[in-house]
């Protein structure tokens, strides 16, 4: 029979170098390779005291393999990855540490992760962190990291370890004997992870995310080394074209910008206010019918920005003679109808309120008003035409010219 390609396997070894997920630290990866074999490991996995390696065999036969017990192979962990992963779990040590001497001794962990691509970090503080924490802790990992301070880690007893302050993790089970990972004076907690051995092989440390995640339980996010410097660079780029874009130092893009956004926001304050007095003495835009002596005005408008809509129907409420307008638009996707009645139209018997009611009952829709303004949605599947028949019908029926 014909193998598949690329068949998945479990291997033991009697010792590996691969680590295995603990503690929020994810699983290494990589190779073992054999005189006549090639296995990418994709997962680890332990079940009792067995550290299990699950990959695919990209080399040799899998009946080979797997008649052979005492096979020689060499592990090769990926270690770039490895570096990656290091350098985050060492972070999230240092961040731990400031996160305490910034906020209080109240902050303890309540879960992590730590991956080649970023570090998270849950724990317990009663309120968002402000802009200004958030630099400080910054500001803070990054100068314990510029230190190159040496990274120790010591194996001792449990009471040994908790004599010399190493923080333990609430919660968390240990054993008599503990490992203890040191950064000079800044940081000793119990971990059984890997670390850098020096802080300054971290590089750049910058979070990228702050929130909550439940009552009383905060969530950092961060990315450190090529990740970070990626980032930078990606961040300079961006700074760089909007300096370009509005021919301002990078130093004062924040403020260009910010500018910018006041000026757009006042600018469609006034075209907001044009477009209302565009139709404060009730614009002659649309249709004109009559109603005996009441003039009818209706326009359909389309896509229209609802101060456009109700600006011109609150036109007409201003009329000298006996006018109802009534207009149709489609605001933000929605269809409404908006009318009005001016003063001598009132007094002509027409209530826009009840009439527009009657009208939207008759279709089906809902919507009503006062005596010189009304507004609801216009019905579905009804044409402009149609509608404001109907409405003409109605108000025929009320006037009293």
């Amino acid at each position: 029979a014909t193998m598949m390609p690329f068949p998945h396997i479990a291997v033991i070894l009697d010792k590996t170098p691969f680590y295995v997920e603990s503690g929020g630290q994810i699983s290494d990866l990589g190779v073992l390779r054999g005189e006549s074999l090639e296995i990418r490991i994709t997962a680890m996995h332990k079940h009792n005291d067995f550290y299990i390696h699950e990959g695919e065999v990209v080399r040799g036969e899998m009946s080979d393999i797997i008649d052979a017990i005492d096979i020689e192979v060499t592990a090769e962990v990926d270690g770039p990855r490895r570096i990656n992963i290091m350098r985050n779990h060492t972070a999230t040590h240092l961040m731990h540490a400031a996160l305490r001497r910034i906020l209080g001794e109240h902050v303890e962990q309540a879960g992590s992760l730590v991956s080649d691509e970023k570090l998270r970090f849950d724990f317990s503080h009663f309120e968002g962190l402000t802009k200004e924490q958030v630099s400080e802790v910054e500001q803070t990992v990054n100068a314990e990291i510029m230190k190159a301070s040496k990274v120790m880690t010591a194996v001792m007893s449990l009471e040994e370890a908790k004599k010399t302050g190493a923080m333990a993790l609430f919660g968390e089970k240990y054993s008599d004997k503990v490992r203890v990972v040191s950064v000079g004076e800044f940081s000793k907690e119990l971990c059984g992870g890997t670390h850098v051995s020096n802080t300054s092989e971290i590089g750049p440390f910058m979070i990228t995310l702050e929130g909550g995640i439940a009552s009383g339980i905060r969530r950092i996010e961060a990315i450190t080394g090529e990740q970070a410097i990626a980032k930078m660079l990606r961040d300079k780029s961006a700074v760089g074209e909007v300096s370009r874009n509005l021919k301002t130092p990078e130093e004062q893009v924040a403020m260009a910008v910010r500018k910018l956004i006041d000026d757009s926001q006042r600018l469609q304050k006034d075209i907001k206010k044009l477009k209302q007095i565009r139709f404060s003495s009730g614009e002659a835009v649309g249709e004109c019918d009559k109603i005996g002596a009441l003039i009818y005005q209706t326009h359909d408008f389309g896509e229209v920005e609802r101060d456009e809509i109700t600006g011109w129907a609150d036109g007409f409420k201003n009329a000298s003679g006996p006018v109802v307008a009534a207009a149709l638009g489609a605001v933000n996707g929605k269809v409404m109808l908006v009318s009005s009645a001016s003063p001598a139209a009132v007094a002509a018997g027409i209530h826009i309120g009840n009439a527009a009611k009657r009208l939207f009952e008759r279709f089906g829709s809902r919507g009503g008003g006062r005596e010189n303004f009304a507004q609801g949605a216009a019905p579905p599947d009804v044409s402009p035409a149609e509608l404001f028949a109907a409405y003409k019908e109605i108000l025929s029926e009320v006037t009293k010219v």
